[in-house]
C-alpha cells in the first residue's frame, strides 16, 4: 500500500490557515508559492517597508517545507570540487559563502525576534562505504582546502558501520523548520503580511503594472511578483521547462531514546542516506532519507520505504517507528539554483527555484537576494544565481541528457503497452488502458471504487505515471503530481487531469 504521511514536522507543529481570496486585490508585492522562501522574502520586504502579500495553491509549508531533512548546511553534498573544475575556484567560494551567508541569516533572525526554538550546532559529514567512491571524496577534501573551508577528512565517522573515507564540514546546524517558520508567520502578519491560500497564480499580464490572474478569475495588481514556487508557473522565455530537472526523495522518522550522534550525516554512495537526529517535545528521533530518483526514471521495484526502514534498524537498531513521507524539489542544469529577474522587460517578476534539496540555507540567500535586487542595490551572489545564465562547457552534456529523456517519454507514453486489467487490480493500485485512442489511467482505491483520469499531462502533453509509494500520477517530463483523481498537487501543470468515464 502506498503511503504519504504528515513529516515529523507536521505531526508536531500546527500553521495558522488564511482564506482563499475570492476579490481582486492591489499590493505592492505578490509572492506566489508559501514556503520558507516566499515566508523568508516576505519578512525580509516588509522590514523595508513594503507592502507584501502571499499566496498558495496549497496551504502554507505543504511541500518541501514541511517534508525537509532541514540541514542548514553549506555542504550539499559532493559540490565544490565539481566547481571549482567546470567554473572555476572564485565561483566555488562565492557559493560556499553565499551558502554560509543564507546559514548565517536564518541565526540571526532567530536571535532578531528571540526566538524560543532549538537550533542544533553541529558538523556536516558525506561519507562513503565503497572504495570506488574514495576518490570523489578526497578530490572534495581538495577543494575545500583550496577555498579555506573549515574541515577535515577522515576514514572512519561516528556511524556503526563500516566507512572508506569522509569529508566533514565544521559549524553547520539543523532545526524544526515549521517552528521556525512559525514565529515568522505570526510576526509577519503583525506588521501587515496578507496571506491567501488555497489560491493559484495561472497567468500574468505585465504593462505599467503587473496583474496576476488566479484560478479563481480574480486579479491581484502589483509592482513586484516573485515566484517562489518550485517550477515557475510564468515562463513567456522558455528558460525553466528544459532547465529544471525534478528529482523525488523519502524520509524515515523513528523514535529513538539517545541516538548518540554529533553531527549530520549524507552518503555519497548509490542509494545515497542523509541521516539527522532530532529533538521533539522533549523526544529523541532519527531522520532517514534517500532513495531519490529523477520522476519518470525510477526503474527499482524495492519500495523506498522498506529500505530506507532497513537502514534505519541497522543504524539504530532500538527505535521504534514513527512517519515516513516524501518530498520533491528540482535541480538545475549546473546544480546551482535559479535566483533573480526574468530578463528583457520582465525585470520586475524574480524566480528562485532549483535548490537541489538544499532549501534552507539557499532560501535565506535568495530572499536577501531578491530583497537587493528590488532596493536596486549592489548583491555579491547576483551573477552566481542569475536565471539567465546557461554555461555552454558545463550544462550542454546535463541539457540534452534531460530533454532527450523529455522527448523520449513524450512519445513513450504515447505507444506504451496496457497494464494490468481492471479485473487485476487490488485495492490501492492502478493500470493503464487504451480505450478510443486515448489513454487512461484507472485506480482501484481501498472500497474499491474505481477512478478514471486522462494520462495526458496538462502542462506540455507528456503521458503521466501512476507512482505506487505516493498512489499520484506523475509526469516523468517535467514533474508535475496528480492526485489518484486527477487533481494537481505539484506544478508545473495548472489545470486537473480530466476525469474519463470506462
Amino acid at each position: 500500500m502506498g503511503v504519504d504521511q504528515n513529516s515529523i514536522w507536521n505531526l508536531h507543529n500546527k500553521l495558522p490557515s488564511f482564506p482563499t481570496l475570492n476579490k481582486n486585490e492591489q499590493t505592492e508585492v505578490l509572492i506566489v508559492g508559501g514556503g520558507i522562501t516566499g515566508l523568508l522574502t516576505a519578512y525580509e520586504l516588509i522590514n523595508i517597508g513594503l507592502k507584501v502579500m502571499v499566496i498558495d495553491a496549497s496551504t502554507l509549508c505543504s511541500g518541501t517545507t514541511g517534508r525537509t531533512t532541514a540541514k542548514i548546511s553549506a555542504q550539499h553534498g559532493i559540490l565544490y570540487d565539481s566547481i571549482i573544475q567546470s567554473s572555476g575556484v572564485e565561483q566555488a567560494r562565492q557559493y560556499y559563502t553565499a551558502a554560509m551567508d543564507g546559514k548565517d541569516r536564518i541565526l540571526n533572525i532567530l536571535e532578531e525576534l528571540k526566538m524560543d526554538i532549538d537550533i542544533e550546532q553541529k558538523d556536516s559529514v558525506i561519507y562513503t562505504e565503497y572504495d570506488e567512491n574514495i576518490q570523489a571524496i578526497e578530490d572534495e577534501f581538495r577543494a575545500y582546502d583550496t577555498l579555506n573551508i573549515p574541515g577535515k577528512y577522515t576514514e572512519t565517522t561516528e556511524l556503526p558501520v563500516e566507512t572508506k573515507a569522509a569529508v566533514t564540514m565544521f559549524h553547520q546546524a539543523q532545526f524544526d523548520p515549521l517552528l521556525y517558520i512559525k514565529q515568522i508567520i505570526d510576526v509577519s502578519i503583525k506588521q501587515g503580511l496578507e496571506v491567501y491560500e488555497h489560491t493559484q497564480a495561472i497567468d500574468i499580464e505585465h504593462g505599467n503594472e503587473i496583474k496576476v490572474t488566479t484560478d479563481k478569475g480574480h486579479e491581484i495588481h502589483c509592482t513586484y511578483v516573485v515566484q517562489a514556487t518550485h517550477f515557475p508557473f510564468f515562463d513567456p522565455l522558455g528558460m525553466f521547462t528544459t532547465r529544471l530537472i525534478p528529482e523525488r526523495s523519502f524520509i524515515y522518522a523513528g523514535k529513538n531514546e539517545n541516538p548518540h550522534l554529533k553531527g549530520m550525516h549524507l552518503s555519497n554512495d548509490t542509494p545515497a542516506r542523509s541521516i539527522r537526529t532530532a529533538k521533539i517535545n522533549n523526544e529523541h528521533a532519527i531522520l532517514i532519507g534517500g532513495e531519490g530518483y529523477v520522476v519518470g526514471k525510477n526503474k527499482s521495484s524495492a519500495d523506498p520505504y522498506k529500505q530506507l526502514k532497513q537502514t534505519a534498524y541497522t543504524l539504530f537498531p532500538d527505535h521504534t517507528f514513527i512517519s515516513q513521507w516524501s518530498a520533491q524539489d528540482y535541480n538545475t542544469m549546473d546544480s546551482i539554483p535559479y535566483i533573480g529577474r526574468l530578463k528583457n522587460k520582465y525585470e520586475n517578476i524574480f524566480v528562485a527555484t532549483g535548490f537541489k534539496k538544499w532549501g534552507m540555507t539557499t532560501s535565506a540567500t535568495a530572499a536577501v537576494l531578491i530583497k537587493d535586487l528590488i532596493q536596486k542595490r549592489q548583491n555579491p551572489n547576483e551573477n552566481l544565481f542569475s536565471p539567465s545564465r546557461f554555461e555552454l562547457t558545463s550544462s550542454v552534456p546535463t541539457f540534452v541528457k534531460q530533454n532527450s529523456h523529455v522527448a523520449t517519454q513524450l512519445i513513450k507514453g504515447k505507444v506504451s503497452d496496457e497494464g494490468k486489467s481492471i479485473d487485476e487490480l487490488k485495492a490501492n493500485d492502478a493500470t493503464t488502458l487504451f480505450k478510443k485512442g486515448k489513454k487512461l489511467g484507472v485506480y482501484k482505491d481501498e472500497q474499491e471504487v474505481v477512478h478514471v483520469v486522462d494520462t495526458t499531462c496538462t502542462h506540455l502533453g507528456c503521458e503521466v505515471e501512476w507512482n505506487t509509494y505516493d498512489l499520484t500520477w506523475d509526469c516523468p517530463c517535467h514533474g508535475s503530481r496528480y492526485t489518484y483523481t486527477g487533481k494537481v498537487i505539484e506544478g508545473p501543470a495548472k489545470k486537473h487531469l480530466k476525469k474519463e468515464e470506462l
